[in-house]
């Protein structure tokens, strides 16, 4: 099986350095020094769950330089997606499956424009990684959790969820109805990056404010109240299950969104409390408090914001 993965920083990283562990044939699509590292070093993983350091790997910049693959797994974040969808049409075989890991709800739909969306197999990803230099990914521990949808026990789908049974400290489970999966990402990650962004707090700090944590329910509340009205059926206990899975992070635990904030980089919030703004107004829905992230983090959504004079 041959395995392309299209965005290898921490997440995509992790992943394809454990399945390239396992000693599957995987070709890392990244960029910069990160990349340039991997190809001269090979890629390292520094885990409590197991280090790892991996050379037998393709690694390129260049979609077109990997060739037809069995599987995409898209891990580039949502503001390149476009950018890098362009090129998928280079990957695909017959039996070529793509599966999305991006935060938000619109991944699909940006790849379904470049390949046929029955290829598509929505995922989610529980996973704290990042670069910790130029060809080394760092976790800090804490989940190392995929659900995907299995299109039905689609056979390239079936031989990926048997590679990642081999690898070490990653799982992914299939799963039915990638809507529902999808959106109940979506409910909880926008609402988690949001108070984060605005507190400029880790989850611990959240969790330690009475003021934070009710900012984090309310937030929680619009969105499942949005996804109701979107017509998205989620778990009647989709608050409490929000709650207690940021609750058993590491204290020290940040979002991405924040994290990118911080770093001055481009990031995710038009995908996050922007969609649910955006939403709310489409769909009757009062969203006050993501609105009031979205206005907040607005200005820092290309990266450090514009200041007149």
């Amino acid at each position: 099986m041959k395995i392309a993965i299209i965005g290898a920083g921490g997440i995509g990283g992790y992943i394809g350095g454990r399945l390239a562990e396992a000693g599957k044939e995987v070709a890392l699509v990244a960029r910069g020094q990160h990349l340039a590292a991997i190809q001269s070093n090979g890629l390292k993983i520094e885990s409590p769950h197991g280090n790892a350091h991996v050379t037998d790997v393709i690694a390129t910049d260049r979609v077109g330089d990997v060739g037809p693959v069995d599987l995409v797994v898209v891990t580039v974040k949502m503001p390149d997606l476009e950018k890098a969808a362009v090129g998928f049409s280079d990957l695909v075989q017959d039996n070529t499956r793509f599966i999305t890991l991006q935060n938000g709800i619109d991944a699909k739909s940006v790849i379904g424009a470049h390949v046929n969306p029955e290829r598509i197999a929505q995922g989610v990803i529980y996973l704290a990684a990042y670069i910790s230099e130029p060809g080394t990914i760092m976790t800090p521990g804490g989940k190392y959790q995929m659900f995907v949808d299995g299109l039905g026990g689609d056979a390239t789908m079936t031989s990926f969820f048997d590679a990642i049974g081999e690898t070490v400290a990653l799982d992914a489970t299939p799963v039915d109805d990638g809507d529902k999966l999808v959106w109940s990402k979506f409910v909880a990650q926008a609402s988690i990056a949001a108070v984060t962004s605005i507190t400029r707090l880790p989850l611990g700090g959240v969790f330690a404010s009475a003021e934070a944590t009710h900012l984090l329910e309310q937030l929680l509340d619009e969105a499942i109240a949005v996804s109701v009205a979107a017509g998205i059926r989620l778990d009647e206990k989709q608050k409490e299950t929000a709650m207690a899975l940021y609750k058993a992070q590491p204290g020290a635990q940040s979002s991405s969104l924040l994290v990118d904030i911080q770093s001055g980089k481009p990031n995710e919030v038009e995908w996050l409390s922007r969609k649910v703004h955006s939403l709310g107004q489409e769909l009757g829905v009062p969203t006050p408090a993501h609105s009031t992230a979205w206005a907040a983090l607005a200005p820092y959504k290309d990266g450090p914001p514009t200041i007149l004079p």
